[in-house]
């Protein structure tokens, strides 16, 4: 997709479930599988972005476990964020239309964050929600944590040092990164 200023737009990964996301299709295959195989209790997501990666992984949870949380975090609110929120009809939305909808504006969205099966934070995971992550950690029998927030060494360790300690074993700390083209 281009967004008509020549930038290829982040919604050009996989869509599922309706919702668009920037996962590429192998990421995205991967993630789930995993998902499946060590059906975490708690997922700890960081960089919600639109929230379509948080919609796609919620629905796997609730798959195989209706009581599974995904918390996902981000220094800016994604329900703020111009992308993902332009009302439906405008230019931009319509160049979404084969891919789905941004998480944020999904039915799924509204409904997961409802109900408590998605907690959408703003903020850095380490130093404003640190508490609650690992109060949430210390109530669930498997967690996992995927780090797709700011794919800068210094963050990425950063990150890793806080909350790697969360993940149970048998589980997974997932590192994505960015690859310039």
């Amino acid at each position: 997709l281009d967004d008509g200023g020549g930038q290829q737009s982040q919604f050009s990964g996989v869509s599922l479930y309706g919702v668009a996301s920037g996962q590429s299709v192998v990421d995205s295959h991967i993630i789930h599988e995993i998902l499946w195989r060590v059906k975490p209790d708690l997922l700890i997501e960081l960089g919600t972005f639109c929230g379509g990666s948080a919609v796609q992984m919620a629905v796997v949870m609730q798959m195989y476990n209706p009581a599974a949380r995904l918390i996902t975090v981000d220094p800016m609110d994604a329900r703020r964020r111009w992308d993902c929120v332009q009302p439906p009809g405008s230019k931009w939305a319509q160049s979404l239309t084969p891919f789905g909808l941004p998480g944020v504006q999904s039915p799924q969205w509204k409904a997961f964050t409802a109900s408590g099966a998605i907690v959408a934070l703003v903020g850095d995971a380490l130093r404003g929600h640190r508490r609650y992550i690992e109060r949430m950690a210390r109530k669930a029998s498997t967690v996992m944590v995927i780090d797709d927030g700011d794919h800068m060494a210094a963050a990425v360790m950063h990150n890793f040092r806080g909350l790697s300690g969360l993940v149970t074993d048998g589980s997974y700390y997932l590192v994505q990164v960015r690859i310039p083209t």
